[in-house]
């Protein structure tokens, strides 16, 4: 946890309540026992939140910056996995089971979190059925994403794992944000090779033939996506769809 300069404007508590489906149809009283169990913790880029084996001790909320999830090999290379913005939630992962974190979760840049220990969190859910059905649902929803994860290694070739992983950053409000000429992504290449499974040179060589081609822009730690449809059809013919 470091000790820098953070911008003065952040979720609050109830705006990241509110906006997360886990706490859609809480009780008030629940409501009012989680706001009063968070607690604000700032991390400087690059600090660690928590690592793969770590026990699972709180369930975190983003109020500004942006969280990765991954693992390290013992040769020090990184694989990325998701990354998390404002707004969302992590950390769910261990809190029911007593098990382990199952992957690292650093921040990317300034981030603040808004921190719930895991006793509260089950205390909560132990009182209210509709907060317990919301992290059912939630895990599903993360269930999903890994299948999807590891279909989209088995089978997508490297240019359509890129496009489908452009697209859905560009989506995203907290790494990205409008343009003139589309929608700019805040990545570097090398968080973007380590996101879709490959090495920084192959991200970098691809990016640079589609920026001949008219597809992105890229730019420092940026990159635009200006012929958005190009990729869209990419992803559509790998598929399958129509």
């Amino acid at each position: 946890m470091g000790t820098g300069t953070f911008p003065a404007r952040m979720l609050t508590r109830s705006d990241l309540i509110d906006a997360s489906p886990v706490f859609q149809g809480i009780s008030a009283e629940s409501r009012r026992r989680l706001e009063e169990s968070l607690v604000l913790r700032r991390f400087e880029k690059d600090a660690v939140v928590y690592l793969r084996g770590d026990e699972a001790v709180a369930f975190y909320g983003i109020a500004e910056g942006r969280v990765r999830f991954g693992a390290g090999s013992p040769e020090g290379k990184e694989v990325v996995l998701n990354y998390a913005g404002a707004g969302e939630w992590f950390g769910e992962i261990g809190l029911f089971d007593a098990g382990p974190r199952i992957v690292d979760a650093i921040v990317s840049e300034a981030t603040t979190l808004q921190v719930i220990a895991a006793r509260e969190m089950l205390a909560l859910c132990r009182t209210d059925n509709e907060l317990l059905l919301r992290f059912v649902e939630l895990f599903s929803r993360r269930m999903r994403m890994a299948e999807s994860v590891v279909m989209d290694a088995a089978f997508l070739s490297l240019p359509t794992r890129l496009a489908k992983k452009l697209l859905m950053l560009a989506i995203d409000e907290s790494c990205s944000e409008a343009t003139p000429r589309g929608p700019a992504i805040r990545i570097a290449q090398d968080e973007l090779g380590r996101l879709t499974g490959v090495t920084r040179e192959s991200a970098g060589k691809q990016l640079k033939l589609w920026e001949r081609e008219g597809i992105v822009e890229l730019d420092y730690g940026r990159v635009v996506i200006v012929d958005a449809g190009r990729l869209r059809r990419l992803v559509a013919a790998a598929i399958g769809d129509p």
